[in-house]
């Protein structure tokens, strides 16, 4: 029995997912993320397995977080973070795929 065949498949399947993941993750980063840290005078870091927005010493990864925040950073990151949160595959979560914004 040749299974090489459907190792190299699922290493296509794999890159293919990969390369959208990374490509969707630019294009939140650029469309979503970036104009509400420029509007709210924030910071999104990103990396080793969290995300997060930033100002000063204030964070924000979950919507609990929020309930610190003024009702218009609420109102602005809520939905931010709620698709941040969205898990593609067993604890791995969009965050992960959008870059930082200093």
């Amino acid at each position: 029995m040749n299974t090489e065949k459907y190792t190299q498949q699922v290493n296509v399947i794999k890159e293919r997912f990969d390369n959208d993941l990374q490509e969707l993750g630019l294009r939140i980063r650029n469309e979503v993320v970036a104009p509400a840290c420029k509007n709210h005078r924030l910071k999104f870091f990103s990396g080793n397995g969290t995300f997060f927005f930033a100002r000063g010493e204030e964070t924000y990864s979950e919507v609990r977080d929020l309930e610190r925040a003024s009702k218009t950073l609420r109102e602005t990151l809520e939905p931010i973070i709620n698709l941040l949160n969205t898990e593609i595959v067993h604890n791995d979560y969009l965050g992960f795929y959008v870059g930082q914004v200093r």
